[in-house]
């Protein structure tokens, strides 16, 4: 019984082949060209062909003779393979007398290829037709043997010693045995890690994260190695250093002193009634006609006792700056006012504008003083 021939073709073809050690058919991916006849395009084809009945008829298979000659070697020529005895093994001599069809006579591929090039120790792979190919040639101490096929990989099987090899070294759909383990003795079972989503980046793991006993990662960080920080004789209290010294990454410390830490801001002072009012006056100016009434502040935050608007001025309270009925009187006025110690002519907030600045009193008409009262009421919200 022939092994299986995929051919020189690089296509991929699911066929089927007898394995006579198995006694069944198998699976084999066939090139699409050439072979030899133990390829079959279904399951029953090969079964029907190669059934029980027909292992008496089959031709013995023989070990052949090893060499390591190539058709290129020899220069058979194109088209022209070796020779081949009565049991189907290719000898050291060329095929002669053959006259190859025009199905048969492929042209070979060109390529620059070498054995010497590639350190092929058994020259490079030859097809059918005598072509050869740029891979290397297999040792021909190992003949070829067709493995079985099977879905089994290192990424389904989780093999952390990779999948264990028969003495062909053909895969099977198994793990290895660990190194350590001797042979005879079941190896360890593989243990599966508990899923978290910790990470050494998400917990700040400087040194990554723990492991147990089984060599899987904890949600917690590895306990790092202490670190040995240089010696040295630097002492803050020797080099004046109020804040201590400064460290480096490590936590050591270095011989230079530690930055000064600045101090917090202290919350700002409470402001008094007259400097709230004062404040929010300001914040408002510009968005009333002729602007708002601003009060003068001494230096305590308190109300000065004389307060001027355009073109009044009046004595107030100093505590809460609330008039003083029976003090109002024309600007032009108001050095003549007295409005007890606190002097009416040292404001300490000097007025800066036309609207702070009282002028003489123009004779009023109903609509000034119609505007008066509404600027008055809009000063008394403004004091509330």
């Amino acid at each position: 019984m022939l092994i299986p021939d995929a051919g020189p073709c690089k296509g991929s073809h699911l066929r089927y082949y007898y394995d006579r050690a198995a006694m069944s058919c198998q699976k084999f991916l066939y090139g699409g060209c050439h072979g030899n006849g133990n390829n079959f395009e279904t399951l029953d084809a090969c079964s029907s062909q190669c059934g029980v009945k027909s292992l008496f008829n089959e031709p013995v298979l023989h070990a052949c003779p090893l060499h390591g000659c190539t058709p290129y070697r020899l220069k058979c020529g194109r088209g022209l393979g070796l020779k081949k005895d009565e049991n189907g093994c290719t000898l050291c001599e060329c095929a002669t007398g053959v006259v190859a069809t025009a199905e048969e006579n492929v042209p070979c591929p060109f390529h620059s290829c070498t054995a010497e090039m590639l350190g092929c120790e058994y020259g490079l792979t030859v097809n059918d037709n005598g072509c050869e190919f740029c891979t290397c040639a297999p040792s021909p101490a190992v003949p070829a043997i067709p493995c079985p096929l099977h879905s089994c990989s290192l990424e389904n099987m989780q093999c952390e010693f990779g999948l264990a090899t028969n003495e062909n070294g053909c895969e099977l759909c198994e793990c290895a045995i660990p190194p350590e383990v001797p042979n005879g003795t079941e190896a360890p079972a593989a243990v599966a890690c508990p899923a978290h989503a910790c990470s050494a980046e998400n917990m700040g793991c400087t040194g990554g994260l723990a492991t147990n006993e089984n060599g899987c990662e904890l949600c917690e960080c590895a306990v790092a190695a202490p670190v040995m920080c240089p010696l040295h004789s630097c002492t803050a209290e020797a080099m004046g250093c109020l804040n201590g010294l400064a460290t480096d990454e490590r936590g050591c410390d270095m011989c230079e002193c530690a930055e000064t830490v600045a101090e917090p801001v202290e919350k700002a002072l409470e402001l008094t009634p007259c400097q709230q009012q004062r404040e929010n006056a300001l914040s408002v100016q510009g968005q009333v006609q002729d602007g708002p009434f601003v009060p003068t502040c001494l230096e305590d935050g308190s109300y000065s006792l004389q307060q001027c608007y355009w073109y009044d001025c009046w004595c107030v309270a100093p505590q809460d700056g609330k008039e003083i009925e029976g003090t109002r009187v024309s600007a032009s006025q108001r050095n003549s006012m007295t409005c007890g110690e606190n002097s009416p002519d040292k404001p300490i907030s000097p007025p800066k504008s036309i609207h702070e600045q009282p002028g003489p009193a123009p004779k009023r008409s109903k609509e000034e003083v119609a505007r008066r009262e509404v600027e008055k009421a809009l000063g008394d919200i403004l004091t509330e």
